[in-house]
């Protein structure tokens, strides 16, 4: 029976994919686990592997291809799922091919990270305990269609756009392969309709401002990248659309330094970070909080069965957040091997297909800099995030008297429609006291 494969959801916000390469070719057979082709998402290559194994009797979406997730990118003979749906293959192979860098998956209306580099959860990952995703339904913009007379493509993004900002799509000319209208064109057309009617006010004496210059010649010529502009466009609407609160403390570090030294000096656990500690300590808080551990997803609180930490990393243009799963299960030693995976995989940009996906909260720590502290934006659908600044030296009052010590700030960005500040300031009273009395931060439960 043939078995399709179909394009996989590689980031909680995923829209569609390129295919950069394919591994196998029409003929070739596949086992069930192997490395089939890489694919360019809005921000990684990510190497997908074969869910079913057969012989690759059909490749439907050809290197530089663009699909929407859910759809078929391939067919396998020899599997064990039902008939494959021919006019869905087709679609996909009529597809204009769009080299990766001319694929705007970019989406308008979704917001992803700020300039701390959030990355959004997966609404739905299988064995994760996050919200299931609704079943892939195609948009009716993913294909060509017929308008003013004359036949257009549209990527589903550019026809989002234009419907919100009310351009007629017969009037604008795509710059795409094949002549498909896509996001920038769509962005030209709002800008040349705003300059039209800046114009015919000045004509009537008012006095026209003069445009600022165009974006590549303020920066000296640096454009933005596909990662930048999903930045932008996500982060802009999570500060839009989330109503944000944040509950601010400070952490007498003193002896989660000193145990975090020892530790570490003696080879305990090699390694060990602060960051290893703050992480430890929300999985071990958060599930006595749920409602931290929740997303906002179709206007209702869906709580997360798992513990899953987004860990925001630097990369070279922008920041992604590999996702700790199951993070309350681990032992120290397992937490930290796996953080530092997932880390180095995030920086050699070479991620596996799962590692960006599922986050139920996230931690951003730019404790490496002079930075007092730091307010992060929200990874919608997420509820929190914990926004983490750099050990300080100061005098710190205890027993009613000034000694010195070394501090943490720490600022919780909460949404307001799953949390009130009483919830969240309880929530980081305990991951107060679990920081500032660390040593159950190195027993295991039982």
């Amino acid at each position: 029976m043939p078995y399709e494969i179909r394009m996989p959801k590689l980031s909680d916000n995923m829209e569609e994919g390129t295919v950069i390469r394919w591994m196998v070719a029409v003929g070739d057979r596949v086992s069930q686990g192997d490395a089939i082709a890489e694919v360019e998402t809005d921000k990684a290559d990510v190497e997908i592997e074969s869910d079913g194994s057969g012989m690759v009797r059909d490749i439907a979406v050809p290197e530089g291809g663009a699909a929407a997730v859910g759809a078929v990118i391939a067919v396998l003979e020899g599997g064990a799922e039902g008939a494959v749906d021919a006019a869905e293959v087709g679609r996909a192979s009529d597809a204009p091919t769009e080299s990766p860098r001319q694929v705007d998956s970019a989406r308008g209306d979704d917001a992803e990270r700020d300039d701390d580099g959030l990355t959004p959860p997966a609404q739905g990952v299988a064995g994760s305990g996050s919200p299931a995703a609704p079943p892939y339904q195609p948009e009716p913009g993913a294909t060509d269609s017929g308008v003013a007379g004359r036949r257009l493509r549209v990527s589903p993004v550019a026809r989002r756009l234009a419907e919100n900002s009310g351009v007629d799509l017969s009037l604008v000319a795509g710059s795409g392969p094949a002549g498909r209208i896509v996001k920038s064109d769509v962005v030209a057309a709002v800008a040349a309709r705003a300059g039209s009617a800046r114009s015919s006010v000045a004509g009537a004496g008012t006095v026209e401002r003069p445009n600022p210059p165009a974006a590549d010649a303020a920066l000296g010529g640096q454009g933005m990248s596909r990662m930048r502009r999903t930045i932008a466009a996500r982060m802009e609407k999570s500060k839009r659309e989330i109503p944000h609160f944040y509950v601010r403390t400070s952490i007498d570090v003193g002896a989660l330094m000193q145990m975090q030294e020892a530790v570490r000096g003696d080879g305990v656990v090699p390694g060990l970070t602060v960051t290893h500690l703050l992480v430890r300590a929300m999985a071990r808080t958060l599930p006595g909080h749920p409602r931290l551990n929740a997303y906002w997803i179709d206007d209702s609180i869906q709580l997360a069965r798992d513990v899953n930490i987004g860990i925001v990393v630097a990369v070279d243009d922008g920041l992604v957040v590999p996702v700790l799963k199951g993070a309350d299960g681990l032992t120290l030693s397992e937490m930290v091997d796996a953080v530092r995976a997932l880390v180095d995989r995030a920086r050699q940009g070479k991620f596996r297909p799962d590692d960006l996906v599922g986050g139920t909260i996230s931690i951003s720590n730019v404790g490496m800099l002079d930075v007092d502290e730091l307010t992060p934006i929200i990874n919608a659908p997420q509820a929190a995030i914990l926004g983490v600044g750099a050990v300080r030296d100061r005098a710190l009052v205890r027993d009613g008297g000034i000694v010195a010590g070394r501090s943490l700030e720490l600022t919780l960005a909460c949404d307001h429609r799953v949390l009130h500040g009483v919830e969240a300031g309880r929530f980081l009273e305990d991951l107060k006291g679990a920081l500032e009395r660390p040593l159950a931060l190195l027993m295991e439960r039982g």
